[in-house]
């Protein structure tokens, strides 16, 4: 039992790739994607709502990847925190995608992110690939998209292992 947590802006291809490691390694999908589509969610009840899914579906033996943006300190380290807790190992996939093509994606949506917040997402992408070194993930994957691709991702490197998380109590 593993949670994997992808990061990315909108309309990166994160949840595309989610769903093909899903279907490849037999994982529970968890999306947030609804928040995105569904003004009237709450958006603190709904993500409490995913971390009891996910924690159900892990207790249970289950590997999950949670489809999330994920580029706010604060989202990685609820899902760390999660996973120190459940005792399972906590991957992160980041997936990279210039701003141009982020932006042509989301275009073609029914329910596109305004310019500007997609604009705000690409900053804090930039500090949160910083940030991960220190966050104790145990493993980093990075996935990227060519700068001329609007389709799938194409290239895949590996980025530099961070330090091991350590074991708290909850």
């Amino acid at each position: 039992m593993t949670l994997t947590l992808t990061m990315g802006i909108p309309a990166a291809g994160k949840t595309p790739e989610a769903r093909r490691l899903a279907e490849r390694v037999g994982a529970t999908l968890i999306t947030t994607d609804r928040i995105r589509t569904d003004r009237t969610i709450r958006r603190a009840a709904w993500l409490s709502t995913l971390e009891r899914t996910a924690t159900r579906h892990i207790t249970q033996g289950d590997d999950v990847i949670i489809d999330a943006c994920s580029v706010q300190p604060d989202q990685r380290a609820r899902w760390l925190t999660l996973a120190t807790h459940l005792h399972t190992p906590a991957h992160l996939l980041i997936i990279r995608c210039p701003l141009s093509v982020a932006a042509a994606r989301n275009a073609r949506r029914t329910h596109p992110v305004p310019g500007h917040v997609l604009r705000r997402y690409a900053q804090q992408m930039r500090q949160a690939e910083h940030d991960v070194i220190t966050e104790r993930w145990d493993t980093v994957e990075v996935l990227s998209t060519d700068e001329r691709q609007i389709g799938p991702i194409s290239s895949r490197t590996v980025n530099v292992e961070p330090q091991p998380r350590a074991m708290t109590q909850w």
